[in-house]
């Protein structure tokens, strides 16, 4: 058997094997120690008895919220807070509602910018970063960083990768237990198609 065969053979196992297969007779890529953490930005990080606290820092950044879970805490975020608006832009190609908070004080000629989390959507740092932001900006006064410009946040952007999470999708990727897929549904990487 040529080398070229041999490989077409061995992807077309790897592709048709279920994920615990494959997890069980591959071992995950090796990556350094985890080294504990530790910085002046664990100051932001809410306790435990906080009731603005994210579900992110609930559970000590081991999991990640998913869809359903991200918008039942903005939508109490929101309720709490008149500088915040969550507002619906469309439906992803597996009909996932798309939406962003807007964080305003409502002043007009104002640039507005704009974040979106969950592009690849097993990097999740910046929503759950976000996240926080938008908690410290609504119930915890630090509505000053809307005086000169608001904040549109979309924390999911490619919702149809980030609900199909697994812990074999990112082996090589230290991150949430469960990670979602880098492309879309329809296979497309949006920071590169």
């Amino acid at each position: 058997m040529t080398t070229g065969k041999r490989c077409a053979l061995a992807a077309f196992l790897l592709i048709s094997m279920p994920l615990p297969v494959i997890a069980a007779g591959f071992p995950l890529a090796p990556l350094p120690a985890n080294r504990p953490w530790t910085g002046a930005s664990e100051r932001f990080v809410a306790k435990k008895t906080d009731p603005w606290i994210t579900p992110a820092e609930a559970s000590d950044f081991v999991e990640t919220p998913d869809h359903a879970v991200i918008r039942a805490w903005l939508e109490k975020l929101v309720a709490g807070s008149p500088s915040l608006k969550l507002e619906s832009f469309g439906t992803s190609s597996e009909w996932r509602n798309l939406y962003y908070v807007r964080a305003s004080k409502g002043c007009a000629d104002k640039p507005a910018l704009l974040a979106q989390g969950s592009i690849h959507s097993g990097e999740i740092d910046g929503k759950d970063a976000k996240l926080m932001l938008l908690r410290d900006i609504a119930p915890r006064g630090k509505d000053t960083l809307l005086d000169k410009s608001d904040l549109a946040f979309m924390p999911i952007f490619n919702v149809d990768g980030h609900e199909r999470a697994s812990a074999y999708g990112r082996p090589n990727t230290r991150g949430p237990r469960l990670q979602g897929w880098r492309t879309t549904a329809q296979n497309l990487n949006l920071n590169r198609d």
